[in-house]
């Protein structure tokens, strides 16, 4: 019997639901990340899921990146899930300007060492140490929780990178809201906020010559784009 229409959608989710739970289930990781995440999410953060932090090392780890840079309240998290993909004798540059999530990352990232990677900690206000960065000389930068200084950090992002280099933007398709371009005048909440920041950042990508950008359904929908 074949499912058509609407009467399929709540069969797809529970697939879908049951499929992650089971991905989920089957993967290994270290006890800091976990403590990590939880702390994070104790503190109302939203850091990389077990499955965009497992995505987000394999892909470090595709790409054989040795220099990244990662910007996030939930710095612990997302350092580390780019340190375990990071080559041997690589750097993960970290900034934020709260030196409580800079010294809460130094120290679990010491304590899970991934092997041979260097954490690089600088307390700063992103905007300001990402213009002190030198030109072509990062493989991957990850930005997350900065969405109302999105596009400078796009822009920025494209000075840093690498041609093929990877610009890693969890949480940043509202949830799959962003389709259409709404007036930032008739934002009523916080969803509403999100969506246009999703569907900006869609347009500023679908128009950038810098970079070529892919969409994937993990949390609420990670952007990932090529440096070209």
């Amino acid at each position: 019997m074949y499912l058509t229409g609407i009467s399929q959608l709540p069969v797809i989710v529970i697939i879908v639901t049951e499929l992650n739970a089971a991905i989920v289930s089957q993967l290994e990781e270290s006890p800091g990340l976990v403590a990590a995440r939880d702390t994070a999410l104790h503190n109302d953060l939203t850091p990389l899921s077990a499955i965009a932090a497992n995505l987000v090392t394999m892909v470090t780890s595709l790409a054989q990146v040795s220099n990244a840079v990662v910007i996030s309240d939930s710095a612990a998290v997302a350092s580390l899930a780019i340190g375990s993909g990071v080559s041997e004798g690589g750097v993960v540059t970290l900034i934020n300007a709260q030196p409580e999530i800079v010294e809460h990352a130094r120290v679990t990232f010491k304590e899970e060492q991934p092997s041979g990677v260097q954490l690089r900690p600088i307390t700063g206000l992103p905007l300001e140490v990402f213009g002190r960065l030198a030109d072509d000389s990062y493989d991957l930068v990850l930005v997350e929780d900065m969405y109302d200084k999105i596009g400078i950090f796009v822009e920025e992002s494209a000075r840093l990178l690498r041609k093929g280099g990877l610009l890693v933007l969890p949480n940043s398709l509202a949830d799959g809201n962003f389709l259409e371009l709404k007036d930032p005048s008739e934002a009523q909440s916080a969803a509403d906020d999100a969506a246009i920041t999703a569907a900006t950042l869609a347009d500023m990508l679908a128009e950038s010559t810098d970079f070529t950008a892919y969409r994937l359904p993990i949390d609420m929908g990670m952007t990932i784009a090529i440096r070209n």
